[in-house]
């Protein structure tokens, strides 16, 4: 664990100075205070949110952890396998179509010029999702049988996560359209929400007798309602 922490921060650290060896001599640091103030204003939230997303994509594991053993964790996250391919996918795509917004909303001022384009890159994110969520089942439950038979009680966990990783994949698209109207703090209030719903939901459902079945569908209802209350 040291070694990546230390990784991560002497990589950032060797960008900079790389940036500041090349450019140098054009760019310049100095201090804008319209420039902070507005950075401080648009940035500051999204670490909110950046913190939200992440503890999101992990609470059901903490959770499982609190709630059972090391082996339970091990099962739950061979399951979630699958969700994060796609998620890996859906975050390439997000990163691509963000610039394209923020690129019109500066031209035109507007956040309506790039309606379109986030409707039809959610249709075929929907499509794609679809299909791959589809073409995982079989790959996995074939995979598991031949390979992995000791993870073969994770199955009905994995498909409840693929189930629940068609929203959260559509939630990372939407994102982008939030940020350039404006709805940072909106953004992280409904993803406050879905951490709690999806803690507390977990807890029901496995005093309720569901097991690990029951905290991967918390998850998918807190994935379901962060999707309809973004978009």
């Amino acid at each position: 664990v040291r070694g990546i922490v230390l990784s991560y921060g002497g990589g950032g650290l060797l960008a900079v100075l790389y940036c500041q060896v090349r450019l140098g001599s054009v760019v310049v640091p100095g201090w804008d205070r319209e420039a902070w103030i507005l950075l401080a204003k648009t940035g500051l939230p999204l670490i909110g949110y950046a913190a939200l997303q992440w503890l999101f994509s992990y609470v059901d594991r903490f959770l499982v952890l609190s709630l059972y053993s090391a082996h339970e964790l091990g099962l739950y996250g061979f399951a979630a396998l699958g969700p994060y391919v796609l998620s890996g996918i859906s975050g390439s795509v997000t990163r691509a179509i963000l610039p394209i917004i923020m690129r019109r909303l500066g031209r035109d001022g507007q956040i309506q010029s790039s309606v379109h384009l986030l409707l039809g890159t959610l249709l075929v994110m929907a499509l794609f999702n679809s299909v791959a969520s589809g073409a995982l089942l079989p790959v996995l439950s074939v995979a598991t049988h031949f390979y992995w038979p000791t993870y073969a009680n994770a199955l009905p966990i994995a498909w409840t996560l693929l189930a629940g990783s068609y929203f959260f994949t559509i939630v990372m698209l939407i994102v982008p359209y939030a940020i350039a109207a404006d709805r940072q703090w909106a953004m992280n209030g409904w993803a406050s929400a879905a951490v709690v719903i999806n803690g507390v939901a977990a807890i029901a459902f496995v005093r309720g007798g569901a097991g690990l079945l029951g905290v991967g569908f918390a998850t998918l209802v807190a994935q379901a309602f962060f999707c309809v209350t973004l978009y």
